[in-house]
């Protein structure tokens, strides 16, 4: 319990400085400067100190990284890599369509972005989608945080309940930037991301749907900002 405590810790407090640098930068930095490069060394930053917490809390216990959902014969097929792509763009239709355009018409609410100016900055946000999204995220909440909850909660499906809901919130708790909209979608996303690891047991699968998403996603925000 201990260890999860610290490394949930460890891991918010590490956005949480960064994310006052990001504050800091684009209110006081006089010169030029890319939003996205930030968002990018973040995530490469952070992908690091998730690495080491994962690896370590395996090798204490004598047990393979790889245990998380990442063994070679979990990597899904080619026709299972392309479902993915199609659900991820259906699922960002899905929000763009029932969720934000409803919400800009309606209540004049919108995701909370910063703005895909060029296409450097473009770039460096897939990068992050990529690298702070798919790989990050998926390793820490879905690969370590839900499997680590599920070991201390009580057995059988109660306790993956409990532990799936708590590592839902967790993870929406580090996208309230995005605003109220932005909220929402992240809650649908987790609960999808959620669903697909546990029944593909596969953290491969869940890595690659989600950088996808995160792909569709910033590419819209590049073309129609």
């Amino acid at each position: 319990m201990i260890e999860i405590i610290l490394a949930i810790v460890f891991f918010i407090l590490w956005d949480i400085a960064f994310g006052l640098c990001l504050y800091i930068a684009m209110k006081y930095w006089k010169g030029s400067i890319s939003i996205g490069a930030i968002y990018l060394v973040q995530s490469i930053t952070s992908l690091g100190l998730v690495l080491l917490i994962t690896y370590f809390s395996q090798a204490f216990r004598k047990k393979s990284f790889w245990d998380y959902g990442l063994r070679k014969e979990q990597m899904p097929s080619f026709k299972t890599i392309g479902l993915l792509i199609l659900l991820a763009l259906l699922f960002q239709f899905f929000c763009t369509l029932l969720i934000e355009m409803p919400a800009k018409h309606f209540f004049h609410m919108k995701v909370n972005f910063p703005a895909i100016s060029n296409l450097s900055s473009y770039i460096c946000f897939l990068l992050t989608g990529i690298i702070g999204g798919g790989i990050r995220e998926e390793l820490f909440f879905r690969g370590y945080l839900l499997n680590k909850l599920t070991q201390i909660s009580p057995e059988g499906r109660p306790g993956l309940w409990i532990a799936s809901i708590i590592q839902i919130i967790l993870f929406t708790s580090g996208h309230f930037y995005q605003g109220a909209v932005g909220i929402l979608e992240v809650v649908i996303s987790a609960v999808l991301f959620t669903v697909i690891y546990l029944r593909t047991k596969s953290l491969w699968t869940v890595i690659i749907f989600h950088a996808v998403l995160d792909i569709w996603g910033l590419t819209l925000f590049y073309l129609f900002p």
